[in-house]
């Protein structure tokens, strides 16, 4: 296993039992600036999909916001990848930005997604209406 897949392993360890300050540190110290040098394509949209994780699990909006904006860049259908719209949402939503996420939640609703991941994004609009203060439609 190479020195990005273990590191990968590592941080997907922490973020799944929410340990991400310790994500953060680690990441902070091994991979920020190994970014850029990544050239398996695969391989840097994980990592760039973990750093805006990492962020938004310790509320970092600005910093998240970067790599999501990075991912766009590198990866022009990205919002096709149900992992990158959760990370989008969630960015949206740690900015208190819930008009332009509802846009971006409305955009999406017209991919074709399997049923579980159609069902989180009404989910996610949902309870995007009740961040809002439109109950109603969230209900």
């Amino acid at each position: 296993m190479d020195k990005a897949a273990r590191l990968i392993k590592e941080l997907e360890e922490l973020v799944s039992s929410e340990r991400y300050p310790e994500a953060l540190t680690l990441f902070g110290e091994s991979c920020a600036k190994a970014l850029d040098s990544i050239s398996n394509p695969k391989t840097r949209k994980k990592l760039l999909l973990l750093a805006a994780k990492i962020n938004i699990g310790n509320k970092l909006a600005r910093e998240a916001g970067k790599y999501i904006d990075q991912l766009v860049k590198d990866y022009p259908s990205i919002e096709n990848d149900f992992d990158y719209v959760t990370q989008k949402v969630n960015n949206f939503r740690l900015q208190s930005n819930y008009y332009d996420c509802s846009k971006f939640i409305d955009r999406c609703r017209e991919k074709e997604w399997d049923e579980s991941q159609a069902n989180w994004l009404e989910y996610y609009a949902a309870e995007n209406d009740f961040w809002k203060g439109n109950y109603f439609r969230a209900n």
